[in-house]
């Protein structure tokens, strides 16, 4: 078969399955490692799963004879920190005849460390760690990992589900005691264990969903604390006989689950090493006498049979796993093989397999659709070819995606043969009806997907387009489209620089916002913005990471840039997206010890809410209470309030309280409301003398309604609030005679045993005076207040009309100088609804025209009248006419008569 890469570092190893159809798997060099002393040998190597990071730790058997960190590199091999957990008591697996540590990363690049005890540690490339503690006595016999969970097998027979990712919907699930009692007791041991989850079976909300544990037993292992079984395969070679048992059991559900025994084929048992497919639908299993089985995880369907090579007529337990769907990869270590070389054996689920050697020792990770292999020197990916792939390049192929390829390759030649084949494919249908020049389309599209050549992609890419300007309709426009945007995102990522070797299908699976996060995490800031440009995604997070960073970045303990060059240098660069937030990149800065970076870029937040609030955080409550007055929002001024009380002290609080206008008026509105104390403290704070004894009158105005009377305290803040008024001010006048007052209206309320003068004014007092015919201490009271005459005679007339004591009133307005008039008496009387009273004061009016109106507010219309002609006003009838419109014919008539009388 030609090398479709033309010329390029692919090599296909073909074969044919069962029926005798070609199955090819190739192998992909992805990159040279820039690490270096790293000792395979003697090291255990986890690569994360799409691409990820690599994570290097001694062996067991080396734990404590150096350094026990625990590195992480790229997957190129560039060191991006390390770790120091405690490995000493770790869970082991055994790969090939090794123990290994259990160790495995997570979906969102944890890695995941599994004790004896059943503690799991999850510890970020960051050197973060969260711990879940072990929930049995019983140490742990195996250990099996699916996306987002670990499933451990006790010692005792218990099954324990432990959530291990970030998965906001996964929770811890309660073990299942006891499951495997039964086959305890038949001392059979757990020999190897797989767990699986269907891809299709996520629930809408979320919760991953465990479906089947694959459980194999076999007689006791060599092991006696059976710390060496393999969580993919396991740890007895010489088991004589076993059985296979599916455990079933859903994340969330109440009951513990059942316990099935599997019948096998004769010849498949005993099984010691077992994996289940990333799509959860097959399974295989590996026996001591050489043997590879593929099952469906159901047990209905048999697919496979697989003789493993023979080295020495032994065959040695390799590690099983699968390298995607369709093909299933067996690993053998040089400590297994007669020569310094490790062998990795690819089967396919319907036949057909390809060996690859490889110098020295290898560290392989299971991918979704192929077989990472890490060396000391390179990365490569091992993979069954895509269909489309052997379609289109396989010599004297037929198919519709090898002929547009050809059409194509001639059209550029400038061939006239091309016309003819694009005619044909036009006119031919394939399956379903289908044209096709669309199949061909598609198929061409794919293949330049699954092609790792940017080349190749290119060329395939050209094709496709070629053959698109011969098919009608658009409804491969978008998915063009799409495909180009996805290779050109592949192509960027796969470069050695960044190092991400991801296939197409786990973008896919991925999807571009994980990728974007996981850029992120290996700081790669540049690319990840770049890529979220191209493809229209929200660039906010790479922003603030790259800010956090650019923050937090030291050169021998100095920052690369001064906080101003800094600051502008992140508004310059955030001025492309108006809604991002500085929230966290301010936040770095303050717990960098920078401050003065942090107050800067909280004065380009847009958000006043999350500048308050980080302000605040930061100590700054003045400058968080301007930004939320000037802000003009009153529950966030409240909000700095309460929180400046609730964390500072009160000399903080009123000077806080003063930073503006505004700000101070809502605070004293808010004590005077809830908190009176704390404002006359402020008040005091403040030194507002004035402010003080306003408030002092308040609480005597108070002291002073309450129903038990406290004489001595009332006077005591009468006394405190004359003295901050100051001398010589009509306030500290007014709080005096008020002192007299007090004093005059106890007298008069123990000597008239009315306790209503104690709550009353000065006119008031004078009122209950009169009421109680004490005319001489009310005349007393005026002198000693030194109250206006004008105001005496108001209340006194006042009292006198409301208590209807008439006569008293025509004594009162026989007194010389009368300073108030007689007008106001008609007024009270009228309120009184006195009028025949009140005809007596508008007589002795002097002025005919107060006369004239108190005889109409009196409705007396014919004095009025009376009044008018004999002092000959014409004008004022007719005024008083017009005021008259709406009342009786009498009226009008008198009216009218009397300015007849006038002309």
């Amino acid at each position: 078969m030609p090398d479709p890469a033309r010329g390029g570092a692919e090599v296909w190893r073909a074969s044919v399955d069962k029926d005798k159809q070609p199955v090819c798997f190739q192998e992909i060099p992805c990159f040279d490692m820039l690490w270096d002393g790293i000792d395979f040998a003697h090291s255990q190597v986890v690569a994360a799963p799409f691409g990820g990071p690599v994570a290097v730790l001694p062996l067991p058997s080396r734990v404590g004879q150096g350094d026990d960190a625990v590195r992480f590199f790229t997957a190129v091999g560039k060191e991006i920190g390390a770790i120091y957990p405690d490995l000493k008591d770790t869970l082991r697996q055994v790969k090939g005849a090794t123990p290994h540590h259990a160790v495995v990363w997570t979906a969102d690049l944890q890695l995941c460390i599994v004790y004896r005890t059943g503690t799991i540690e999850l510890w970020t490339t960051a050197g973060e760690k969260e711990v879940k503690p072990g929930s049995d006595s019983n140490s742990i016999a195996l250990v099996s990992f699916i996306p987002s969970c670990v499933v451990l097998i006790t010692s005792g027979g218990d099954v324990n589900y432990v959530a291990a990712g970030r998965n906001e919907h996964l929770h811890d699930m309660a073990a299942s005691s006891g499951m495997l009692d039964d086959v305890y007791e038949a001392e059979q041991f757990p020999q190897a264990m797989a767990a699986w989850t269907y891809d299709d079976d996520i629930a809408d909300d979320g919760d991953l969903n465990i479906y089947g544990i694959l459980v194999t037993v076999g007689e006791d292992s060599d092991d006696d604390d059976g710390q060496d079984s393999d969580a993919s395969g396991g740890g007895n070679n010489g088991a004589a006989v076993g059985g296979l048992y599916v455990m079933t059991r859903m994340l969330g559900d109440t009951d513990e689950g059942k316990v099935t025994e599997v019948r096998l084929p004769a010849g498949v048992l005993p099984i010691t090493a077992a994996a289940v497919s990333p799509n959860g639908r097959l399974a295989a299993f590996w026996n001591p006498s050489g043997k590879l089985h593929i099952f469906s995880t159901d047990m209905k369907e048999y697919y496979n049979a697989f003789e493993t090579p023979s080295f020495g007529g032994a065959s040695p337990k390799p590690e099983v796993m699968w390298a995607g769907d369709l093909c299933v990869a067996m690993v053998l270590h040089p400590d297994q093989l007669t020569g310094a070389e490790s062998m990795v054996v690819m089967v396919g689920v319907h036949g057909g397999h390809a060996e690859f050697t490889f110098d020295g020792h290898i560290h392989v990770a299971s991918e979704i659709d192929s077989l990472r292999v890490v060396t000391a020197r390179r990365t490569v990916l091992l993979e069954r070819v895509a269909r489309e792939l052997v379609d289109t390049f396989r010599e004297g192929s037929t198919e519709p995606g090898a002929r547009l390829f050809g059409a194509y390759l001639e059209y550029d030649q400038g061939a006239s043969g091309a016309v003819a084949s694009i005619r044909d494919l036009k006119e031919k249908s394939v399956g379903q009806h289908r044209q096709a020049l669309g199949v061909a389309i598609e198929t061409l599209m794919h293949a330049a997907g699954c092609h790792w050549e940017q080349a190749t992609q290119q060329l395939l890419l050209k094709a496709a387009s070629y053959g698109r300007c011969f098919h009608k309709g658009d409804d491969l426009a978008s998915r063009f489209v799409e495909q180009c945007e996805a290779l050109r995102v592949l192509n960027a990522v796969r470069r050695p620089e960044v190092g991400m070797p991801l296939t197409l299908p786990q973008y896919q699976a991925l999807s571009p916002p994980v990728l974007i996060d996981r850029l992120l995490q290996l700081q790669l800031y540049a690319l990840a913005y770049k890529i979220c440009v191209y493809l229209n995604l929200d660039t906010q997070k790479s922003l603030n990471q790259w800010a956090c960073a650019k923050v937090s970045a030291v050169v021998d303990g100095r920052s690369v840039l001064s906080d101003e060059d800094l600051a502008t240098c992140i508004k310059d660069r955030f001025k492309c997206c108006p809604t991002i937030s500085f929230l966290d990149v301010a936040k770095t800065a303050h717990q960098a010890g920078k401050t003065q970076l942090a107050l800067a870029l909280l004065d380009a937040e847009p958000k006043s809410e999350i500048q308050v609030q980080l302000l605040c955080e930061m100590g700054e409550y003045a400058k968080g209470l301007l930004k939320a007055t000037l802000a003009k929002d009153t529950d966030l001024v409240y909000w700095v309030f309460l929180k400046v009380m609730r964390q500072a002290s009160d000399d903080d609080l009123y000077r806080t309280v003063t930073v503006h206008p505004v700000a101070q008026d809502i605070f004293i509105a808010y004590c005077e409301k809830y908190d009176q104390g704390r404002l006359m403290a402020f008040y005091k704070h403040q030194k507002l003398h004035k402010q003080v004894a306003m408030q002092t009158m308040d609480d005597y105005l108070t002291t002073r309604a309450a129903t038990r009377k406290n004489y001595d305290r009332e006077d005591e803040l009468l006394g405190e609030a004359k003295a901050k008024y100051g001398k010589g001010t009509l306030e500290e006048k007014l709080v005096g005679e008020q002192i007299k007052l007090s004093k005059k209206q106890r007298q008069y309320a123990q000597k008239h045993k009315d306790p209503g003068f104690l709550t009353e004014s000065a006119c008031g007092t004078l009122r209950l005076l009169i009421y109680h015919k004490d005319n001489a201490e009310a005349d007393e009271l005026r002198k000693h207040l030194d109250l206006p005459m004008k105001v005496f005679y108001w209340a006194k007339l006042q009292a006198l009309c409301e208590f209807g004591r008439w006569s008293d009133l025509q004594a009162f307005a026989k007194q010389k100088k009368n300073p108030i008039g007689y007008f106001p008496f008609v007024r009270e009387c009228i309120r009184r609804n006195a009028h025949n009273e009140g005809k007596q004061y508008a007589k002795k009016l002097s002025d005919y025209g107060e006369m004239i109106e108190a005889y109409y507010e009196l409705g007396a219309i014919k004095e009025a009248v009376d009044v008018a002609v004999s002092e000959g006003d014409d004008v004022c009838l007719e005024e008083l006419k017009k005021r008259c419109r709406n009342h009786s014919a009498a009226d009008k008539k008198l009216i009218n008569d009397g300015l007849d009388k006038l002309r």
